[in-house]
């Protein structure tokens, strides 16, 4: 029977008589020793050493230090606060040296990457962080260097202990050319090639790759030029070796088998550095009544004006059009967009309406877009309507940049928010005054340099609630819609959002009236979320604490359409000369309180019964989570026809406990957002301190069919520590297999304690559309008088140190 010879380099060189006398004896037994050498690829002490000297790398290049208030000395470095235990790694120093990537580079890359931990991580800070931006500079930071590991892999393959270590260690480096040459030979032995053609083909060369890939890193450790080592390889394949093309000539040296995963990205920093990212950091200001504290404010101060991380930070901004666009007017005449004034007639789907307020803000060098090389430009949240609109089937809106819409425009989802693009829904044109299709083929962005004016219009509502209008270049036109709400949604809290806004706008305006115009929203959002860390919980506290008011009846929808009304028309007001003028400071102040405040107020009365009575977090023996939404893109919306269920998943370490919510479905149509409204008790939560080592909670959230099978549909969110405020309202993105981000569930939890649950249990039974009515009345004007009352002290720390006192 013929038996096929072991492929060994012993094997090789007793087949090389005229070699195997040429050469010294030693050193072909310290050649074959090197031939045989290779780490084990399951479990790479080398590869892991190299990965572990590049996330040090990584963070250790966190650049920057947290600016305090002018009364304050010098905070910490960025790099003290999200890796509070950092080390050097020991074989940090040779990253730079075998890559060739300069400390400015990695630097950049720290930032970037850390921008990236926070968009996967904040709830609040999410919707200002430029995403797909991000991802896509990781991305090419990842492009950059990767095709420079192998330099970096080859070093720690010298230095680490292993095998090739000891092995090359052995050959003096006097004769490593001429053990170089040796070893190309031992490659070439036609008896090796051949019996390594049979391994191949009977399947059992099982690290082919690997095997082959470190035989040229040692010949390039031996001192063999890549060019020599690819005209080898060539020689090789010429003779019918099998090389696959993963580790063909002019490959390998990109070839990285030993970097897993691949690339370096958020998740190797959010371990260490989700406390920090998340921490909630209260500042006294002095002759303040009590200390003002923000959730994510580390984050926050990370991405500031004239921080690291501002670069990939948006301020909160609009869905405008640039000047120029062409808006439809009633009489069928066409106006610039940046011409139409409040109490304009323009033409709508379902005739004409009229204009009720005209917003304007202004990019900071900001990209805007167009489609089909039409002649206007847009920002990359613009709701565009889609012809589904006409049938209310499938998703009726696109817009550039869904997801920031999603976040920034609450009850917008519901309808289905699909991403404009070359395949994406055909958009509602309009034409001959009728909807016609209008396909997207392509796609252009345009960088705006400097600051640069862009304009909205707010159109009186219809009966659903919808604000529309038609805008274009002049000859293709399509239909919009306006960056308001739909009231109609959520009519209790459109109510009590706007006795906020009443009850605080004039402190507000006043509080900020010395601020730059250039800083004065970034200031404005930094004070509101400050306040909004204890303003909902501590208006609930007290109105549970005093009687309630009779029962008010629930405001019918045409009442709540004059509320909207007139909330537009409240942000105008005229010029000397008489014209209509658009108050950008109110109308910004009440999209700021629509961000941050709309869902929660809503959230807060859908559920009213809650108790929230304060419980510390170290006597809390259960956590409560209030499944409170779920938002998808279109392209991944909630199927139709099939039962589903939300599983949520309460863990830290290998220890977890699941809850789920009862069944929901079948739906009529895919559906693009759904309320929860529901509370899961978790009683195996006990709170961990921040720096104890012990590992960070963490929400998992999955949908599954009736059969038990997952929907492919993931959210997955850590928590902070503790809660200070005894409640916090989190937001957890959802995120595809791919790894894309297609919508957000959001929720919040409450440390609780058993008899809480009891007598919240026993509220809930008694809970009825009264109550919810009585409740929203409150609510708004608590939240408005506590908002009033805080927010100057929330946002001393950032007004200039000049500014007057309010």
């Amino acid at each position: 029977m013929h038996t096929t010879p072991k492929a060994s380099p012993r094997n090789a060189t007793r087949l090389m008589a005229t070699t195997s006398t040429a050469t010294n004896s030693t050193l072909a037994d310290q050649v074959t020793a090197l031939f045989a050498a290779q780490p084990v690829s399951g479990d790479n002490p080398v590869g892991k050493a190299a990965r572990s000297a590049l996330v040090g790398r990584l963070q250790g290049a966190t650049p920057g230090r947290h600016s305090e208030p002018y009364w304050m000395p010098s905070g910490q470095t960025f790099l003290q606060l999200f890796f509070p235990n950092y080390h050097a790694d020991p074989n940090q120093g040779a990253v730079t040296t075998a890559t060739g990537l300069n400390d400015s580079w990695w630097s950049s890359f720290a930032v970037v990457t850390l921008c990236q931990a926070m968009y996967n991580i904040t709830s609040n800070l999410r919707p200002q962080l430029k995403q797909p931006d991000i991802n896509n500079q990781v991305s090419a930071s990842n492009a950059t260097l990767q095709p420079k590991l192998n330099a970096l892999y080859s070093q720690l393959l010298r230095t680490t202990p292993n095998a090739v270590a000891t092995a090359l260690a052995a050959i003096p480096q006097g004769q490593w050319s001429q053990a170089a040459s040796l070893y190309s030979s031992y490659l070439s032995n036609p008896a090796w090639i051949s019996a390594k053609v049979a391994q191949a083909a009977s399947h059992q060369w099982t690290d082919q790759t690997w095997e082959l890939f470190h035989h040229w890193l040692k010949l390039q450790l031996l001192g063999m030029s890549n060019a020599s080592i690819d005209a080898l390889i060539n020689q090789l394949i010429a003779a019918q070796l099998p090389v696959p093309a993963s580790v063909s000539a002019g490959r390998w040296e990109a070839y990285l088998p030993w970097m897993s995963p691949l690339s370096l990205d958020w998740n190797d920093l959010k371990g260490p550095a989700t406390p920090g990212i998340l921490a909630q950091v209260c500042m006294t200001t002095p002759g303040a009544m009590w200390p003002s504290c923000m959730n994510e404010e580390n984050s926050f101060e990370f991405t500031a004006d004239g921080q690291p991380g501002n670069r990939w930070r948006a301020p909160p901004g609009g869905s405008c059009f640039l000047a120029g666009a062409r808006v439809l007017m009633a009489d069928g005449g066409m106006k610039n967009i940046e011409q139409v004034h409040p109490g304009d007639q323009v033409r709508t789907r379902s005739g004409s309406a009229q204009v009720l307020a005209t917003p304007t803000l202004v990019l900071q060098n900001e990209e805007v877009y167009g489609f089909n090389n039409l002649g206007f430009r847009f920002t990359g949240t613009h709701p565009f309507l889609t012809l589904n609109a006409a049938s209310g089937q499938g998703a009726q809106l696109a817009c550039v940049q869904p997801v920031d819409l999603m976040n920034t425009v609450p009850t917008l989802s519901a309808l289905g928010i699909a991403t404009l693009e070359p395949g994406c829904p055909p958009l509602m044109g309009w034409s001959g005054d009728a909807p016609t299709p209008l396909p997207v083929t392509s796609l252009q962005a345009q960088p705006c340099t400097g600051a640069t004016t862009i304009h909205d219009l707010v159109v009186d509502f219809d009966h659903q609630g919808l604000s529309e209008y038609i805008v274009g270049d002049g000859t293709t036109m399509c239909v919009v819609s306006s960056e308001v709400p739909l009231f109609g949604v959520a009519p209790l809290a459109a109510s009590a959002l706007s006795s906020v806004m009443s009850g605080s706008w004039s402190t507000v305006q006043r509080t900020l009236q010395a601020v730059p115009a250039d800083q004065w929203e970034e200031v404005l959002y930094q004070g509101l979320f400050t306040v909004s860390t204890y303003l909902l919980p501590d208006a609930i506290r007290a109105i549970q604490g005093n009687a309630p008011p009779p029962p008010m009846a629930a405001a019918p929808p045409a009442a709540m359409r004059e509320m909207a009304r007139g909330m537009a028309s409240a942000m105008t007001a005229k010029t000397a000369a008489g014209t209509p003028t658009y108050d950008n400071a109110q109308g910004a102040y009440f999209a700021a309180l629509t961000s941050i405040f709309g869902d929660e107020i809503n959230d807060a009365i859908n559920l009213g019964w809650r108790s929230f009575t304060p419980i510390g977090d170290l006597d809390a023996t259960m956590l409560a989570v209030s499944v409170l939404s779920l938002e998808l893109l279109a392209d991944d919306a909630i199927p139709a026809s099939e039962s589903l269920t939300l599983e949520v998943q309460l863990g830290r370490g290998a220890a977890a406990v699941t809850r789920t919510l009862p069944p929901f479905g079948p739906l009529s149509s895919a559906s693009y957002a759904q309320q929860f409204d529901q509370v899961l008790y978790f009683d195996n939560w006990r709170p961990s301190e921040p720096g104890t080592g012990v590992d960070t909670w963490t929400l998992t959230f999955k949908l599954r069919r009736q059969d038990g099978s997952a929907l492919p549909l993931r959210g997955v969110t850590p928590l902070s520590a503790l809660f200070e405020a005894g409640y916090r309202l989190c937001s957890a993105a959802v995120f595809t297999p791919a790894g894309a981000i297609v919508g957000q569930v959001q929720f919040d939890v409450r440390p609780l304690v058993p008899q809480l649950m009891v007598t919240e249990g026993q509220a809930r039974s008694a809970w009825g559309a009264s109550q919810a009515s009585s409740f929203a009345q409150q609510l708004g004007t608590t939240m408005g008088a506590l908002l009033a009352q805080r927010f100057p002290a929330a946002v001393q720390p950032y007004v200039p140190p000049n500014a007057p006192p309010p």
